[in-house]
């Protein structure tokens, strides 16, 4: 039985190609104008200034970046001592149920089974 195989040719690498280029002319094309497409546009981000009110946000940036520190650490701490208290209940749980486990009868499912193989007369 013949297999066919249908070749479509280099037209989706040519359309890639294709489109690859306008779209990277159209973006040259408006960075080169300073023009732009729609409402995403911004402006060009200035330089910070010797402004009093930057030295005032820098500190208060610092300052909040030190709470968080802290805020973070607190609630990393409490998460690895309710973890550990979790590990901690499960193992008393375990010892618990344990000495229960080896006063139990089997049951069917935990017997091995017999390997007792018909004899033939």
């Amino acid at each position: 039985m013949m297999h066919h195989h249908f070749v479509r040719g280099p037209s989706r690498l040519l359309w890639f190609i294709i489109g690859a280029g306008s779209a990277t002319w159209w973006i040259k094309s408006r960075e080169l104008h300073g023009s732009s497409s729609g409402p995403c546009w911004r402006a060009p981000i200035r330089e910070r200034t010797q402004n009093p009110d930057w030295t005032f946000g820098d500190k208060r940036w610092e300052e909040d970046r030190e709470k968080m520190k802290e805020v973070m650490a607190n609630a990393s701490e409490a998460t690895l001592d309710s973890i550990v208290i979790a590990a901690q209940n499960l193992k008393k749980r375990l010892a618990e149920v344990r000495p229960e486990r080896k006063h139990q009868p089997e049951t069917p499912e935990q017997r091995p089974e017999s390997k007792d193989l018909p004899t033939s007369s």
